[in-house]
C-alpha cells in the first residue's frame, strides 16, 4: 500500500528524516515509536503530504505521490489537537471535507450517518465540540476521516490527551475499526503501550532514521540496539566485556551466561535483560546467572506487579519485576537471591 524510498527531510542543519525506506502493506496497522524530535511527525507529514521531502519517493497503492498535494492523496490525517471547528455541529464537522469534494444530498447525509455511527457517535451529531468530552471530539475527529473512505488513515498522537481507561477503550475501537474498514493504519506514538497493544509491527525511530522494525514482540524480546532496549519498555543493560560463552560486568560483580550473539573474547559489549525475566527469592537459587546476597533498596507497588530495585554485591541496582501474590512479597531491607536464564539475555553492541 505504502512504499517509502529513501525520504530525507531537513529544516536549517537539521535532518529530521534521515534516508527512510519503509513499505506498508494493505490493510497493516504500523506504529511510528520515538522519543520527541526523533522525526517520526516529520515523516508521518510528508506521507500526509503536508511536508514535500528533500529527495526520496512516497508510493501510495502504487502511485507516486511524491509531488501530490494533500486533498489529492488517498490518506488522511487524525491530528493530536483534533482540529475541530467550534461553530460547527458534530454532523457538519465530519460533512466538512465530503462538501470540499462536492459531495451533496443524500449521498453526504449518508456518508456522514454511517462514519458517526462506525465511532458511536450519531446520537450526538447536533452538538457542537465545546459540548463534548475530549474522548467524544475524539471519536468525531476520527469519524471526519473515515468518511473520505482513505485507503490510508495516518494518525498522530491520537490518544496523548485521554485518560488512561479511554485510552485503552480507543486502542480496541481502533483496531476493530481497522478490521471492519480494511484499510492501513499508520500512528505516530511515543507510548509503548499503543504499540505494543494495537500495530502489526513497530518502527522505531532515532535521529531521523528507523533504527528497527518487527513486531511488538521482536522488538521487545530481541532489541537491535541499546536505544530500543531501553526505549522499548524497561530494561536492564549492564556493560561488559565479551569472554567464551558470557559477559563478564564490573557493575555486577559476576559473568552473565549467555546463548547467542557473542563477538570475538575482548570485545566491549552490553547486556540487556529484561525485568520479569528474572527470579526473585528469599532462598538460595540455581540456574544459568544467579546473583547472592542482594539487598532490596526500593519497592514500587503497580497493582498486578510489583517492582523491586535490588542492589547486587557489584553495586548495580537490579530491575525486578514480579506478579503479586498472595504468597509471598518482600520488603526494603531484605536480603535475597537473583537469578536469570541465559536465553533472557540480549547482547547489545557497546
Amino acid at each position: 500500500m505504502i512504499s517509502l524510498t529513501d525520504i530525507r527531510k531537513s529544516f536549517g542543519a537539521v535532518a529530521a528524516v534521515d534516508g527512510v525506506s519503509l513499505d506498508i502493506a494493505p490493510n497493516e496497522f504500523l506504529a511510528l515509536l520515538g522519543a520527541s524530535g526523533c522525526g517520526k511527525t516529520t515523516l508521518l507529514r510528508v506521507l500526509a503530504g503536508f511536508e514535500t521531502p528533500d529527495a526520496g519517493r512516497v508510493m501510495i497503492a502504487g502511485q507516486d505521490v511524491t509531488s501530490t498535494p494533500p486533498h489529492k492523496r488517498p490518506v488522511n490525517l487524525m491530528f493530536q489537537s483534533y482540529a475541530l471547528f467550534p461553530h460547527m455541529t458534530v454532523a457538519q464537522n465530519v460533512a466538512f471535507g465530503l462538501k470540499q469534494d462536492g459531495l451533496r444530498g443524500a449521498e453526504l447525509t449518508a456518508r456522514v450517518q454511517d462514519a458517526l455511527a462506525l465511532v458511536e457517535m450519531d446520537t450526538l451529531a447536533l452538538r457542537r465540540p465545546d459540548q463534548l468530552s475530549g474522548g467524544q471530539q475524539q471519536r468525531v475527529a476520527l469519524a471526519r476521516c473515515i468518511a473520505k473512505q482513505p485507503k490510508v488513515l495516518l494518525l498522530d498522537e491520537p490518544m496523548a490527551a485521554l485518560d488512561r481507561a479511554l485510552r485503552e477503550r480507543t486502542r480496541l475501537e481502533l483496531m476493530s475499526l481497522r478490521k471492519r474498514l480494511g484499510i492501513s493504519f499508520v500512528i505516530v506514538t511515543h507510548d509503548q503501550e499503543d504499540a505494543m497493544t494495537m500495530a502489526d509491527r513497530v518502527a522505531v525511530m532515532d535521529k531521523g532514521k528507523i533504527v528497527q522494525v518487527a513486531s511488538a514482540r521482536e522488538v521487545y524480546e530481541r532489541p537491535a540496539s541499546r536505544l530500543v532496549a531501553s526505549f522499548f519498555g524497561e530494561a536492564n543493560i549492564w556493560d561488559g566485556v565479551a569472554a567464551h560463552g558470557r559477559v563478564d560486568c564490573p557493575a555486577l560483580g559476576a559473568a552473565v551466561a549467555v546463548l547467542s550473539g557473542l563477538p570475538a573474547p575482548g570485545v566491549s559489549v552490553a547486556v540487556s535483560v529484561r525485568p520479569e525475566r528474572i527470579t526473585i527469592s528469599a532462598e538460595t537459587l540455581s540456574g544459568d546467572n544467579v546473583l547472592q546476597d542482594a539487598v532490596i533498596e526500593d519497592v514500587v507497588y503497580l497493582g498486578t506487579v510489583t517492582t523491586y530495585l535490588v542492589r547486587v554485591p557489584g553495586d548495580a541496582i537490579v530491575r525486578v519485576t514480579r506478579q503479586n501474590d498472595a504468597h509471598q512479597s518482600f520488603a526494603r531491607g531484605n536480603v535475597v537471591s537473583l537469578a536469570w536464564p541465559a536465553d533472557a539475555v540480549v547482547v547489545l553492541a557497546a
